[in-house]
Formats: C-alpha cells, sequence, structure tokens
C-alpha cells in the first residue's frame, strides 16, 4: 500500500468510526433522554467553561459546526430555557450564550446517562491501553502535527501550505480562475 493510499484508508476509517459513534450516541441519547449530542455537548462546553459563558463563534468552532448551525442549536436550547444569550455593552455585534440554572440541571441530569452511553459505544470495545494510544494519537491530528515531533501548524498555515503543493501538482486552482479584467465593472448600454 503507497502511503497516499494509507493515508486515505486511515481518513475513511476514522471518518466512518467517528461517525457510527456520534450516530449510536444520538439515537440512544433521543430516545432515553430527548437531548441530542450536539445539545449536551454545548451544555457541557458552557457548564465547564470559567464564568459559564462562550461567544457564539467559540461555541460554533468547540462543537465542530458552522456558525450557521450552531445558531440553530442555541435556538433550540434556548427555548428549552437551557441557555440564553447577551451582548457585552462594550461590543453589541458579539453574541455571548450562557447556561442558565435550568440548563445545569439538565447537564447534570443528563451527564451520567451519556457517559454511559460513551462507555458502551468506546469503552466496551477498547482496552485501556488502546484507548490511551488513541487519545495519543487523536490527540497529535486535533493539535495539527502531521508527524512525530513536527510543529503544530495553525490551520491558515495547514490550508496555505495544502494549496502550494496543490498547485505544484496540478497547476492553478480550478475553482479560483482569475476574474477577467474589468469584469467586475458593469458596462453600460451603449458604451464600449
Amino acid at each position: 500500500m503507497t502511503d497516499a493510499a494509507r493515508t486515505m484508508e486511515t481518513w475513511a476509517t476514522l471518518h466512518r468510526a467517528h461517525a457510527r459513534v456520534l450516530n449510536d450516541l444520538s439515537r440512544r441519547m433521543e430516545a432515553e433522554r430527548d437531548v441530542s449530542v450536539l445539545e449536551h455537548g454545548c451544555l457541557y462546553e458552557l457548564n465547564s467553561t470559567p464564568g459559564r459563558q462562550l461567544r457564539m463563534a467559540t461555541v460554533a468552532e468547540r462543537l465542530g459546526m458552522s456558525p450557521s448551525a450552531a445558531t440553530r442549536l442555541v435556538d433550540r436550547l434556548e427555548e428549552r430555557g437551557w441557555i440564553r444569550r447577551a451582548s457585552p455593552p462594550e461590543n453589541r455585534r458579539t453574541v455571548n450564550v450562557a447556561i442558565t440554572a435550568d440548563g445545569r440541571r439538565a447537564y447534570v441530569r443528563n451527564n451520567r446517562p451519556f457517559t454511559v452511553a460513551v462507555e458502551d459505544a468506546i469503552g466496551a470495545r477498547l482496552t485501556a491501553q488502546e484507548m490511551v494510544r488513541l487519545i495519543s494519537l487523536l490527540g497529535r491530528l486535533g493539535a495539527g502535527s502531521n508527524a512525530p515531533g513536527s510543529r503544530a501548524y495553525s490551520s491558515r498555515m495547514v490550508s496555505s501550505e495544502s494549496r502550494r503543493r496543490y498547485r505544484a501538482r496540478s497547476g492553478p486552482v480550478p475553482w479560483r480562475s482569475p476574474p477577467t479584467r474589468g469584469a467586475h465593472r458593469p458596462r453600460l448600454k451603449g458604451t464600449t
């Protein structure tokens, strides 16, 4: 197997495992507790943060969601009375999300069943040694490290480096062709 094929197989296996575990957890939590994994994850992030509040953008980032998906998630939690939104007076463009007392109670009530579901989904399939090794490997991936001992790249640097390598192999990126000169200016009728 080539390095590229092994890398793609690793990605596919990681993706399938993540999807399966997440789907199993979601079905179980929704059936038993009427809360989704993402809703519980949002409550976890807020409950475990000093001050028990985060910026909306941080919620989206921590949960791996787009800003619009995070907004819909926060809407659902706000309807349940588990969180509230607030804009700080010094920057009204920023939206902060804070967990409420009802949200903390919901988090505590759902956390043990969630932990049991995670233990069933992961702990029952891996030994303690395997979990320690997996935590180490996933930690390296999550930090952006692409090789043992390499420095972690920021997402901007990785993206930039990936684009550079792509262009070196295949020329200009096809979906980003340069605009035609003057194409941004509409032509007036009767002018040349």
